[in-house]
């Protein structure tokens, strides 16, 4: 419902300092939805894109579960270079609606578009402290639907999982500046639909014919 649509906007704002942002017309208003910065409508009036990047947002974000919960309305979420608090929880293992795009940028936000309706378990959400490293999470594979997965910037450490290599519809694939280590996964060579690779500035290795560094 629209009205649903309004109050996760508005919880949105209200949880990053929108009064501070860069642009933040017609926010928190009784104004259409069409008319608000950076949001984007359907013919119905649901939300169907929300582009904030840049904007100085600030906070704690709580709106991940609200609009995946939309049925399908939204589409494009882009809120990178947000400043969030180290507990702010990512979903290396949250139960999520798979999504086409997926977004970690200096490990501050997770940014999931293009939502379908079909749920998947990946299991639990956790907090990500900005100062410890980890791996990538193999996890990801499971979203079967990903078309875009950038990881860049995010100083994970260890490999590359090879379950990246289930992604048999992703066609962009950003895993550099980060410290990963070791060969490239033969699966990725696999990957068809892949027209964008950027690994650089890791330390990985190629034992195969798939890739040469």
């Amino acid at each position: 419902m629209p009205s649903e649509d309004r109050a996760a906007l508005v919880a949105l704002f209200r949880s990053t300092g929108g009064t501070l942002w860069k642009h933040n017309a017609y926010w928190d208003t009784d104004a259409k939805l069409s008319q608000w910065y950076g949001v984007y409508v359907n013919q119905d009036g649901r939300v169907k894109e929300l582009r904030l990047s840049r904007n100085n947002l600030k906070g704690i974000l709580i709106l991940l579960r609200t609009f995946l919960s939309m049925p399908a309305a939204l589409l494009t979420v882009c809120l990178a270079f947000v400043q969030s608090p180290s507990h702010h929880k990512w979903f290396i293992e949250l139960k999520v609606l798979v999504s086409s795009i997926l977004w970690l940028i200096r490990r501050r936000l997770i940014v999931p578009s293009y939502a379908s309706t079909d749920n998947i378990n990946i299991g639990q959400a956790q907090p990500v402290p900005t100062k410890r490293f980890r791996p990538i999470p193999g996890a990801l594979g499971a979203l079967k639907e990903l078309l875009y997965l950038r990881l860049s910037g995010n100083k994970f450490t260890g490999s590359i999982p090879a379950r990246l290599g289930s992604l048999q519809k992703l066609q962009r694939l950003w895993l550099n500046d980060n410290q990963l280590a070791g060969p490239i996964p033969e699966a990725l060579g696999a990957l068809t639909e892949l027209t964008n690779l950027l690994l650089s500035y890791n330390k990985l290795t190629a034992e195969h014919g798939c890739f040469r560094i």
